[in-house]
């Protein structure tokens, strides 16, 4: 007696996964209902409850004694970076500009490739203070890097200005990234129902799960529907 466990055939999987795909093609209207919510309400968010962010950066040239076939350059950007970010230099500059902590900004530190430049970027909401503390980093760093490794000088080539237009957040991108999380995951649900949907929705249905094949199958016609359909093209 064939066991009813047996696994399904290839066959049978492929006509699975195209059940699942007409499933999906049939939530056409759910997938865009969600697609419509998650873009509004991720604008409602980006627009309303995310405030603008300004970025400003300030360049600085540090001439050093130390052997450059010894320490690479991008350990001494590590270096730097640390010092930069440190609670000396970041206390310095926020007891400066009468601040309790620089905690509410974003610090970058980047260097070109192969050269002695390092950019220092500040990024938070209030751009005048943004760029204060651009510049106030570059120069508590000048002064302080200068103590504590084999520094010869360290010259400021460009200050930070005011910018002037809002460098974030990439709204557009959350959006987008919400739109698509929500396409996702209303094909993931609409395919999860189908896979685990144990209704039996045709004849072949009816042969997998029970093992006994169909004689005759009852099809139900809408005989009003017909009639009114003859009878408007009668009229016409």
């Amino acid at each position: 007696m064939p066991n009813s466990t047996t696994p399904q055939t290839n066959a049978e999987m492929e006509i699975d996964l195209v059940e699942v795909f007409k499933a999906i093609v049939r939530g056409r209207l759910p997938i865009a209902i969600a697609l419509a919510l998650s873009v509004a309400l991720a604008a409602i968010y980006c627009f309303q409850f995310l405030p603008d962010v300004y970025s400003a950066t300030t360049s600085l040239y540090v001439l050093n004694q130390i052997d450059q076939t010894v320490i690479s350059s991008r350990l001494l950007v590590n270096d730097y970076r640390e010092i930069i970010t440190s609670r000396r230099v970041t206390g310095a500059v926020a007891e400066e500009l009468n601040l309790e902590n620089l905690q509410d900004f974003t610090i970058e530190v980047e260097a070109p490739t192969d050269t002695r430049i390092i950019e220092v970027t500040v990024t938070g909401e209030d751009p005048e203070l943004v760029m204060e503390v651009a510049n106030g980093l570059a120069q508590e760093f000048s002064r302080y890097v200068v103590s504590i490794m084999r520094i010869d000088n360290v010259s400021i080539i460009d200050e930070a200005l005011l910018p002037d237009a809002p460098s974030g957040p990439p709204r557009e991108k959350y959006i987008i990234l919400a739109a698509m999380l929500a396409v996702i995951g209303t094909m993931g649900v609409l395919a999860a129902i189908e896979i685990f949907s144990t209704s039996l929705k045709s004849a072949d249905d009816v042969e997998k799960q029970i093992g006994i094949p169909v004689l005759a199958q009852v099809v139900w016609v809408d005989l009003e529907s017909k009639k009114k359909k003859k009878k408007r093209r009668r009229a016409e």
